[in-house]
């Protein structure tokens, strides 16, 4: 039985209570100005305890679900925590979603609860208006949580439900389990080569959204598992990257490939040499970009291949040499994967030709580590 993440933070502040278990920059944008925030594994122990005290007073139990619409912040993180030693799944929300997308999730996901933030709650309540069903709001930062009356729909082993971007048709939700957490947090340790993380020494910093799995299952587990530090970003802010990572005593950046092409067009300034950045994680960069980011900046863009639906289970990721920089390369597959490249009839292709890629879980349990299927849509799945 796979260990629910928030056992993994409990498990990790009995050895590392007083290291940052994240670290949350500050922020200035227009007359908005956000001091930097840290928070240790013991303090946030504290901090999760406290916020699942609080649901389950008020009737969030097992087998519900409740949707989080708290951006990137170290809110998100506590009341994810706090839900999973619960039993209950969240569904992130993004708040850059239209009125019709979110409620098509809230619907479909069935939803007992949605947290927010005070100020994102026109958003929410927008797609609520366009819900049939009654669910109740609650401003985490303003409001007491009041009495919760909500249906069971998920398994105690669901930890979160993601829905995917819906761009052949409306966003289905991926089940993703305790165990689908946990083995993305061990792959990501046993990667080694360039990707070699040393526990209780990592900073890594990701402005990647916590609505989608990279964030929330990849770096989030890999750091709590380790002793790590997040330090979570709201979101990729160019001009002052540099200063930011430097600032934070990152160690570890997490990408996609628009990121070194920004980073690139800049002019080299001192700050840049500051870091100590030992390896980039990500996809996507420019193949015409990626040695001269490499050169200019000193550490590696380890490029990986995954999905919402594998997870860390079947990701190929090119944490050894040789990686065949500039050459779209993303690693050999490892030992606990196998894997299939076919052609439309499902043949095997031949040396040279372009196929399919169909993976799976080495061993007896094909599935170990993927997704739990697409809710509601088993003919899909």
């Amino acid at each position: 039985m796979a260990r629910r993440p928030v056992e993994y933070l409990f498990k990790t502040a009995e050895k590392w209570g007083n290291q940052e278990f994240l670290h949350i920059p500050a922020y200035a944008s227009g007359n908005t100005t956000r001091a930097a925030t840290s928070h240790t594994y013991s303090a946030s122990v504290c901090e999760v305890r406290a916020i699942a005290a609080l649901y389950s007073e008020q009737g969030v139990s097992a087998g519900m679900r409740v949707g989080l619409m708290l951006e990137n912040s170290a809110a998100f993180f506590f009341h994810w925590l706090a839900l999973n030693e619960l039993g209950v799944a969240i569904v992130p929300l993004n708040k850059e979603l239209a009125s019709e997308d979110c409620a098509h999730i809230i619907r479909d996901s069935k939803l007992s609860l949605v947290t927010c933030f005070s100020d994102l709650a026109k958003i929410v309540g927008a797609a609520l208006e366009l819900v049939e069903e009654a669910v109740t709001t609650w401003c985490a930062d303003a409001d007491l949580l009041p009495v919760v009356k909500g249906r069971r729909v998920a398994s105690q082993d669901e930890c979160a439900l993601l829905y995917t971007s819906g761009s052949t048709g409306l966003p289905k939700g991926c089940i993703l389990t305790n165990e689908y957490f946990e083995v993305a947090g061990q792959e990501y340790l046993a990667l080694g080569g360039l990707c070699t993380l040393q526990e209780g020494g990592e900073r890594l910093v990701t402005p990647l959204p916590l609505v989608h799995m990279n964030a929330l299952a990849c770096s989030t587990m890999a750091m709590m598992m380790s002793g790590g530090c997040i330090i979570q970003l709201d979101r990729f802010h160019p001009k002052t990257w540099w200063q930011q990572v430097v600032s934070a005593g990152a160690t570890v950046i997490h990408y996609l490939g628009v990121m070194p092409a920004i980073l690139l067009q800049f002019p080299v300034t001192n700050v840049e040499k500051k870091h100590q950045i030992k390896f980039g994680f990500g996809a996507g960069v420019n193949p015409k970009h990626h040695k001269v980011f490499e050169d200019r900046f000193g550490f590696p863009l380890v490029e990986g291949w995954s999905m919402t639906e594998v997870g860390g289970a079947a990701w190929v990721i090119a944490s050894k040499e040789p990686r065949h920089v500039a050459n779209c390369c993303f690693g050999k597959p490892s030992s606990r994967m196998e894997y299939r490249l076919v052609r439309d009839d499902g043949a095997l292709v031949q040396k040279g030709e372009s196929g399919e890629l169909l993976v799976r879980s080495a061993g007896s349990d094909p599935r170990r580590g993927f997704f739990g299927g697409y809710y509601g849509q088993s003919a899909l799945t």
